[in-house]
């Protein structure tokens, strides 16, 4: 006779919750409701926020997979993450670049492998192998495969990923996310951050991630971009290497606006910009450095309000823009954008008329561009206000060679 596979029993440690479950799912039939396994899902991660139950939030959206993505869903107009609403926020302003935020990030280090065919039958499907770490964070995951386990240091709680459940990054075999790749943020502990001042891949991330959320909001966010940073292809913005995670904004203090602020304050975030861009360019971090250069910029954006100010804080006006601009135009210079050197370079003329560095790096660019009549221009005014800078004059005896070669190449051509 053919014997039968049994069910495995076994006794939840998350008595309550299954309870709780059961019981609603009873409700809704009596009321003529049908009930399905993902409303099942989703009313579970309701019960999660509910301190009485002792399942963390974090691990019972892990489990759902994408079933999470029934709730309210929301992206930003560059697609760079997805929004998926678990415990709205209070009423008012989000915050803005500057706001000094109280986070709570929990990393999702799983996810469900299955089709959506087999998660529908409950059929379950081979794991993968693989190794998922998390540098100086809580979360940990030991093990591989069918045996792998979760665990949160310092809690107690541990969950088992059966068959059919496999870790993020599971194609290249390895995922690690540095301390310093997250710019002050951390996964797994409660953490203090300005907004902005991350400069790193991921901390621009998780930056917009936070300016889309109100104050006690909590949300599950699904990004298109993987532990190092990198984008997901749109037609892979499933795969397991894309960053998934639970955020909590629990306080927050908003910076003012630039509108609020009197010219003096403006005048001081604007140095604390340019110098935080001035580390960033020496350290090689070019693109970084220019997004700090520019944010200097923009306050003083309101050119009357500074025309009103003393003489000496107006001097100290013109000198921190017109830096700005010269460090602006070295920065294109380094990504070969020559363009934008001409362009920096002359605003920063326009403040200050016979600065040198303006007139070289000007010069610099039209030379790029096969522009010499318009770079030896530039040299010989940089020379007559600095007759002994040995960088100039060089840069000269270059163009009148350029220039002889050129007019000797025309001559044969037409001769």
């Amino acid at each position: 006779m053919r014997r039968t596979k049994r069910a495995k029993h076994y006794i939840s440690p998350y008595i309550k919750l299954e309870t709780a479950l059961n019981d609603w799912v009873l409700e809704y039939r009596h009321n003529g409701y049908i009930v399905t396994r993902m409303m099942i899902r989703i009313q579970a991660i309701k019960f999660t926020l509910d301190k009485q139950y002792e399942k963390p939030l974090s691990m019972m959206a892990s489990m759902t997979g994408k079933s999470i993505g029934s709730l309210e869903t929301w992206e930003p107009p560059d697609k760079s993450f997805s929004k998926h609403l678990l415990q709205e926020g209070k009423d008012g302003p989000m915050p803005n670049d500057g706001s000094v935020c109280v986070v709570l990030l929990n990393l999702i280090e799983f996810s469900s492998s299955k089709s959506s065919a087999d998660s529908e039958s409950g059929a379950s499907s081979a794991s993968t192998t693989a190794d998922t770490k998390l540098v100086d964070s809580p979360v940990v995951v030991t093990g591989s495969g069918a045996s792998a386990t979760c665990s949160i240091a310092g809690t107690g709680l541990n969950d088992e990923i059966g068959a059919g459940k496999s870790l993020i990054d599971s194609r290249s075999g390895n995922t690690e996310i540095k301390e310093n790749d997250l710019g002050g943020y951390k996964f797994g502990a409660e953490v203090e951050v300005t907004i902005g001042e991350g400069d790193t891949i991921l901390s621009e991330l998780l930056d917009k991630t936070i300016c889309s959320m109100k104050e006690g909001e909590m949300c599950y966010i699904k990004s298109k971009v993987d532990a190092k940073g990198n984008k997901v292809s749109e037609f892979d913005a499933n795969a397991k290497s894309a960053l998934k995670f639970n955020a909590h904004l629990k306080s927050m203090s908003r910076a003012a606006d630039l509108t609020e602020l009197e010219p003096d304050e403006c005048l001081e975030r604007a140095q604390h910009h340019k110098d935080r861009g001035s580390e960033l360019f020496k350290a090689n971090r070019l693109d970084f450095a220019i997004k700090h250069y520019e944010k200097a910029l923009l306050c003083f954006s309101d050119a009357d309000s500074f025309s009103k100010l003393p003489e000496q804080m107006l001097l100290q006006y013109k000198t921190v823009k017109c830096q700005c601009h010269l460090n602006l135009a070295a920065c294109c210079l380094k990504k070969e954008k020559y363009d934008g050197v001409i362009e920096h370079s002359t605003k920063a003329l326009e403040l200050e008329s016979d600065n040198v560095k303006g007139l070289f790096r000007r010069g610099q660019a039209h030379l790029k561009l096969h522009n010499y009549d318009l770079a030896r221009a530039d040299f010989c005014r940089a020379l007559a206000v600095e007759p002994e800078n040995k960088a100039v004059s060089n840069q000269l005896l270059l163009i009148h060679g350029l220039i002889r070669k050129e007019r000797a190449m025309y001559k044969k051509m037409f001769s």
